[in-house]
């Protein structure tokens, strides 16, 4: 346990001290909003990838894996299919047009040019509807996050939240955009190395991949063995409604605005490589962890606690809080996202934007 309350405090004393760093880089709105739109492609990759993936990521596919077994394999193509419709077809467009039109939110974006008289209504509307949203998904990603410090650290779980809140609050607070992105992609690289590390450790207790695979193969034969439904239309509508996951990456703000901050087409095709790649490990090593953690935890209650419960099983404590480092960071990396699009929103959005002479 003192292993993993030390890794947490140099953690969360990391994030604080990438939050004093990116304070020294914001000299203009430009700068606090979009980062001066000087976004290299590894950082625009990895701390848009880590916004996008909250702790659904590792601990809600891992979940599903361990619950629904061989099925969950349908969950890979369904979230990467979300990040080649960002990269491939939304981040070139955007980045390309909002430098045009020098827009530093998506609201102010997609709201018209300036002189545009719908423009103001148009501005506020979109950021009554971010705040709105973001206000429970926000408050939700501070309460993961105190119930994993509860958890961990046996404290009370609102003076966790409180703790947990006010370390996003501060370093958003003093870097902004910078801060947000950097801090997103040291989370977005812990999250890899969970999704690398534990998962291959995992298979190799099972057994390796043919006894991971013959575990997965159901009594009752080949029947609904890839979709677990019993007819072909429900099948057909199990992968359908598992594509609809990838369909909702391109639809947030708080992950598109790095396509709207990053430097140029070379780092969007750099950052597209990343991006994609870093998809497939996140996913893949969560699928195969929820499949081992069938064979290694029978008695298991709730499938989304196989990643904590993987973790203390197969790792020293050191490592173990590394990887509830990693979860962690899924949540922080989403709602320091979130916060800075919500304070551009009350700060900038509502105010109409840049001067448009109205």
């Amino acid at each position: 346990m003192t292993g993993i309350i030390i890794t947490l405090i140099a953690y969360q004393v990391l994030m604080l001290g990438i939050g004093w760093w990116a304070s020294k880089r914001n000299t203009d709105s430009a700068d606090f909003y979009l980062g001066g739109r000087r976004l290299g492609g590894l950082v625009a990759a990895l701390s848009a990838s880590a916004s996008s993936s909250s702790a659904w990521s590792l601990l809600g596919v891992s979940g599903a894996a361990f619950a629904w077994g061989l099925p969950a394999i349908w969950l890979i193509p369904a979230t990467v299919l979300g990040f080649c419709i960002n990269w491939f077809l939304i981040a070139p467009r955007l980045s390309r047009q909002s430098r045009e039109n020098g827009a530093l939110t998506l609201t102010e974006f997609i709201a018209g040019p300036p002189g545009d008289p719908a423009r103001r209504i148009m501005m506020r509307l979109g950021a009554a509807v971010i705040l709105f949203s973001f206000t429970f998904y926000i408050a939700a990603q501070f309460q993961a996050a105190g119930k994993t410090f509860a958890s961990v650290l046996e404290v009370d779980q609102a003076v966790a939240i409180v703790v947990g809140a006010a370390v996003v609050l501060v370093y958003v607070w003093l870097g902004g955009f910078w801060a947000a992105s950097v801090t997103d992609s040291v989370q977005g690289l812990l999250m890899a190395l969970c999704a690398l590390l534990l998962p291959l450790i995992a298979l190799v207790s099972v057994g390796g991949p043919a006894e991971l695979a013959a575990s997965l193969v159901p009594d009752r034969g080949g029947e609904g063995i890839w979709t677990g439904q019993a007819s072909l239309p429900a099948a057909i509508g199990f992968v359908f409604g598992l594509f609809g996951i990838g369909l909702g990456y391109p639809g947030q703000p708080h992950v598109v605005n790095r396509f709207m901050a990053i430097r140029d087409e070379r780092a969007i095709r750099t950052g597209r490589r990343i991006a994609i790649t870093w998809a497939m490990i996140i996913y893949t090593g969560m699928v195969t962890l929820g499949w081992c953690g069938r064979v290694l935890v029978t008695d298991l209650g709730d499938g989304e606690q196989v990643l904590f419960v993987m973790a203390t099983l197969l790792l020293p404590a050191l490592a173990a809080g590394i990887m509830v480092s990693a979860i962690l960071s899924a949540i922080m990396s989403t709602a320091d996202s979130q916060l800075l699009v919500a304070a551009s929103s009350v700060s900038h959005d509502f105010q109409g934007g840049r001067d448009d002479g109205n």
